[in-house]
């Protein structure tokens, strides 16, 4: 059964080493975890896993969400690109590439298996927010599929550029937006998925190896902002704030923020998250005195994250002003 849910992380805690000599720089990690009384939390899948088979020899792995793991490899020779996949999922299962992280628009590769028990690979593209259609030319090839129990695994092929540019994505340099769903059920045949079986995620496909860990840079330090105990009211759509200090000792740059969403009690109902930056409060110990609704202060835009998001990480040389100095935020 399911009670009301309630907002829960620790009380914000704040990790400030000692300041370099440069000016110093933050990452700022935004925390909130949201915690429903539910039956206990099933295992997640995770990469490289005995079940996963062979897609461990594959060398980008991601998990998408707790029931689903993405991988991926090029083979530049070949111009071709091989896109995997371990599931929770005992039907069908679809990987795919969208430009807005929605289902409009997608390049979408199903996996299921076919009215002879053997599995089929079905390239296909989805005109809006329905079900998808068969690319009149079908450009993916299926390397290998199979389920144990209610897991499958599988690994497609594909042109990087392909020639079908109409429903056909090519695999570019930056962020792309990869979606998945999946039929939990030993049911084979397309249906809707429903709001629980399906994830988003941007990634860095082409060059992900290069991308360097923020943590690994000189003179980074961290403050973690935590959400406290609140309960979500029944309504529909809820936004709480929670107004925090930042440290003043000297002057900060925010060069990246990380958002922390435990997928297990909070995946379900966090939507999206925003950093503002405000005015000092008239009555800072009032003001401070824990969640309250948004719009008391008066603030402004800093950073946001929305589902499918990620890690933001300021362009080099760059970032937001806080602590000590003109324009710089304190609250």
């Amino acid at each position: 059964f399911r009670r009301t849910p309630h907002l829960h992380t620790p009380s914000p805690i704040f990790h400030i080493s000692h300041p370099p000599p440069a000016m110093a720089m933050i990452w700022l990690s935004l925390a909130a975890v949201l915690v429903a009384l539910l039956p206990s939390t099933p295992i997640a899948l995770e990469c490289n896993a005995p079940n996963a088979g062979a897609l461990s020899s594959i060398p980008h792995c991601v998990p998408l969400s707790d029931e689903a793991i993405f991988y991926w490899r090029f083979d530049d020779s070949r111009g071709k690109i091989q896109l995997g996949g371990h599931f929770k999922a005992a039907g069908w299962v679809g990987l795919g590439l969208s430009a807005n992280g929605g289902m409009k628009g997608a390049d979408i590769i199903v996996v299921r298996e076919g009215s002879n028990g053997t599995y089929v690979v079905e390239d296909m593209f989805s005109t809006d927010y329905a079900m998808p259609t068969l690319d009149a030319q079908q450009n993916v090839e299926l390397i290998f599929a199979n389920r144990t129990g209610q897991e499958t695994v599988f690994l497609v092929e594909r042109d990087i550029e392909p020639c079908d540019i109409w429903e056909d994505f090519d695999i570019s340099k930056g962020e792309m937006k990869v979606i998945a769903a999946w039929q939990a059920e030993e049911i084979h045949e397309l249906m809707y998925h429903g709001p629980a079986k399906r994830v988003t995620k941007a990634l860095i496909l082409r060059d992900h190896d290069q991308i360097s860990p923020i943590e690994q840079t000189p003179g980074i330090q961290t403050v973690d902002i935590q959400m406290p105990n609140v309960t979500i009211p029944s309504k529909h759509t809820t936004y709480m704030c929670l107004p925090v200090v930042l440290p003043d000792d000297r002057k900060y740059h925010m060069v990246a923020n990380d958002p922390l969403i435990s997928p297990q009690r909070g995946g379900d109902l966090v939507h999206h998250m925003i950093i503002y930056h405000c005015d000092a409060p008239e009555e800072p110990s009032s003001w401070l005195s824990g969640p309250k609704p948004c719009g008391e202060m008066k603030c402004g835009f800093w950073a946001g994250w929305a589902v499918g998001g990620g890690r933001w990480v300021a362009p080099e040389q760059a970032g937001m002003p806080m602590g000590k100095g003109q324009g710089s935020a304190r609250y």
